[in-house]
């Protein structure tokens, strides 16, 4: 679950994303991984940023989300310090429920059950953190694409002037405010010349709700593929456009 969305329209492989409502969530400032998934989750992470370009995911400080599975939000914090100046911070976050990450058998119940209804592009155990850190990608890339920065230059404190605050806000917001993710859908189905809403059910039912969920799912998938679903014509779509969209940055 990510903190932004979109819409699309397109010509033949234009796609209708659900854009479905979703549970409004709260956010807790507990540790929401229980002792049997420490590790899993550690491995996963660790593994993830070896391979794409993620700064700082280690670094976060996890929390506990509830009303969603995960949650990566990315935003401002924006504070008066008094004297005519204010501070301007961006930030991202990632979040799990802790009552799914309380123990193995919990978090592979609910892994399992959400694929085998289709809802979740892959079975492994550790699909929701791939899926929350495909959003923090998506985050990342988004503030380099729109205004060729950093994440640590977008995670850094500035203090300005009052009288330049909304100029800046509008400036930070704008790094992020059209995703990465934006049109990578169509994309993949051009490179597999499939339709569009075609392609996209080939990921999840979770991947029609947004572009932001595409993209999160889809990374989820073919980062999760074993051995012969390395082969998968979508897993090689993906993977190729998203390599391709990555350089051009």
């Amino acid at each position: 679950m990510g903190g932004r969305g979109s819409s699309v329209s397109g010509k033949s492989n234009a796609i209708n994303w659900a854009h479905r409502r979703k549970n409004p969530t709260t956010i807790l400032d507990k540790d929401p991984i229980g002792d049997e998934n420490k590790k899993m989750f550690k491995d996963t992470m660790k593994n993830i940023v070896s391979i794409y370009p993620i700064e700082h995911a280690n670094e976060i400080d996890i929390k506990t989300v509830k009303g969603a599975l995960g949650q990566a939000g990315i935003g401002l914090d924006v504070k008066s310090l008094g004297n005519g100046q204010t501070q301007i911070q961006g930030y991202i976050t990632l979040a799990f429920d802790d009552e799914t990450f309380s123990s193995e058998y919990a978090l592979e119940k609910k892994i399992t059950d959400n694929f085998e209804n289709r809802w979740n592009s892959s079975g492994e155990i550790n699909h929701i953190i791939a899926h929350e850190l495909g959003h923090i990608l998506d985050f990342q890339l988004s503030i380099k694409k729109n205004g060729n920065i950093s994440l640590d230059e977008f995670l850094t404190a500035k203090v300005i002037p009052d009288a330049d605050v909304n100029n800046e806000i509008n400036r930070m917001v704008n790094l992020y405010d059209v995703n990465f993710s934006r049109g990578i859908a169509q994309a993949v189905s051009r490179e597999m010349n499939v339709d569009g809403n075609k392609m996209v059910s080939m990921v999840s039912e979770y991947a029609r709700e947004s572009e932001m969920e595409f993209f999160a799912e889809a990374f989820a998938k073919s980062y999760l593929a074993r051995g012969k679903e390395k082969e998968d014509v979508f897993v090689q779509a993906f993977n190729k456009v998203l390599k391709e969209r990555i350089n051009k940055l």
